[in-house]
């Protein structure tokens, strides 16, 4: 997958300059309060418009400000030769906040975007209220899956550049599915993922002289993807305020494994499984409600009686749209996948993330 032109790839500056990123703002019908505001984070090669209606949703539930912002090299935001999946982004994270004047925000954050959470959290705590982390652990990301997804990040790139004229944008998405799928061998595949998944897949494009090209700096994040470790926290550090982490069971990036736990140790543990239907039935939880409620309870609790609660009620508009955003993801489990929910209930002075 030419890996040879990445054998000398340069080194990472000592310094990071940020760049500006790209975002939307969405205020919560009514106006929003001057409570700090909400940034939400996308994962690699998606961009801000993969949240959908989401913001809205969050900005009416929290009466926030909600911003998503497009990571450096996506979307509309500037493309660098430097880039990595923590330390430019967290460094681009703060110089953003720091232009929109919110000393601490909420964080929502998916896939590449968690990881840019967890590491904001140990670097600068100070600067999030909340944390909401879907689909990325804090342990080492297991290689065989580092090399799916850069065998699929290169297989696209490739189809972008060999993909026939006067395509329509939908048809030129399908191009680029069906190339990938005609091209990655079963070995190659992330375990348990199937065509259904890679159907899912949304690279963006845009339009170009001759066709599209891609509006993600695949260059740039393929290089990323081949300096190890493409997930590195450090060892010190604490956040003692509210963190939730979201992941599919058959999620790759599973945050309940023996050296995240480890990693968590002084946490106390709240998990429960559920049976996802369809792409429209889903968890319904607002941000500022996610550590109450519920999860002190559902240790011991039927999971069947916790779902038919949750199901029931309209209290929860948030979790929904989250669900379905990790049901579309990159990485994401079928929809008939069993989902689960740990949430890590973390209060002040008593346990802490340790990583």
């Amino acid at each position: 997958m030419g890996r040879e032109e990445h054998k000398n790839r340069p080194r990472m500056h000592k310094r990071i300059e940020p760049v500006p990123l790209a975002y939307n703002l969405v205020e919560p019908d009514g106006g929003a309060t001057d409570k700090p505001p909400v940034i939400i984070l996308h994962g690699v090669t998606a961009s801000k418009e993969y949240w959908y209606d989401i913001p809205q949703t969050v900005a009416n539930a929290t009466k926030r400000k909600v911003y998503a912002v497009d990571s450096r090299n996506h979307g509309e935001s500037p493309w660098s030769e430097v880039f990595d999946f923590g330390d430019c982004n967290v460094v681009d994270l703060l110089h953003f906040m720091d232009t929109i004047k919110a000393p601490k925000a909420i964080l929502i954050g998916h896939s590449m975007g968690g990881i840019t959470i967890i590491k904001t959290a140990v670097k600068a705590p100070e600067r999030i209220e909340k944390a909401v982390v879907e689909d990325m652990t804090v342990s080492k990301v297991n290689p065989q899956i580092v090399e799916a997804i850069y065998n699929k990040i290169g297989l696209a790139r490739k189809a972008v550049e060999i993909m026939p004229t006067g395509l329509d944008e939908k048809s030129a998405r399908f191009f680029i599915i069906d190339f990938i799928l005609n091209a990655l061998p079963p070995e190659a595949m992330i375990p348990d993922e199937d065509q259904e998944v890679i159907q899912k897949m949304e690279f963006q494009i845009k339009k170009a002289e001759n066709g599209y090209e891609p509006k993600t700096n695949l260059k740039s994040i393929l290089r990323a993807i081949l300096n190890p470790p493409i997930c590195h926290f450090p060892r010190e550090g604490q956040f003692d305020k509210d963190a939730l982490f979201v992941y599919g069971c058959k999620s790759n990036f599973t945050v309940k494994t023996s050296v995240a736990l480890e990693l968590m140790k002084e946490l106390p543990l709240y998990a429960s499984n559920v049976v996802q239907d369809s792409e429209k039935e889903a968890y319904d939880l607002e941000i500022h409600n996610f550590q109450n409620d519920h999860f002190s309870d559902i240790v011991e609790e039927s999971v069947d009686l916790w779902w038919r609660d949750v199901e029931n009620t309209s209290k929860y508009p948030l979790l929904s749209r989250m669900t379905f955003a990790l049901l579309t993801c990159f990485h994401e489990p079928k929809v008939e996948s069993s989902f689960s929910i740990m949430n890590n209930v973390i209060t002040p002075g008593s346990n802490r993330l340790n990583v």
